[in-house]
């Protein structure tokens, strides 16, 4: 067994390895993982983009085939955040962007920006005073 943590280099080699790998499972949730971690690094995206986005519509096609053939489908919240990125079209999905304003790092995250917000059990201190 080799160990990941060697180099910085061989691990994100090896991260990157794993998310090839795992679009072959051709699944709804292995798809939306490697596209959202894929969309932190233009490299990754680039170098994944075309199997990226035949399993899209492969995906695409086999659940609007299920929803028209009135079979079941359990992924309800998965299946809602990838009909929404299939609408913006694969080509417009913008990667993660990052930007220092003063003294906060502020991050763009289209893709999450598609799940539904989570409600957190615990404010934040700079949200108590928006």
């Amino acid at each position: 067994m080799t160990n990941l943590f060697k180099s910085f280099e061989y691990f994100r080699e090896q991260f990157n390895q794993r998310l090839h790998d795992l679009l072959g499972q051709e699944k709804l949730g292995t798809f939306m993982l490697v596209l959202a971690n894929s969309a932190q690094y233009p490299q990754l995206f680039v170098a994944l983009h075309s199997k990226l986005k035949i399993q899209l519509d492969t995906l695409y096609s086999e659940y609007v085939s299920k929803l028209h053939h009135g079979k079941q489908i359990n992924q309800e919240e998965d299946l809602l955040v990838f009909f929404k990125k299939t609408d913006v079209e694969f080509g417009n999905i913008k990667l993660i962007q990052h930007r220092t304003e003063s003294h906060c790092k502020l991050l763009f995250n289209h893709i999450r920006s598609f799940r539904q917000r989570r409600q957190p059990s615990f404010l934040h201190a700079i949200e108590m005073y928006i």
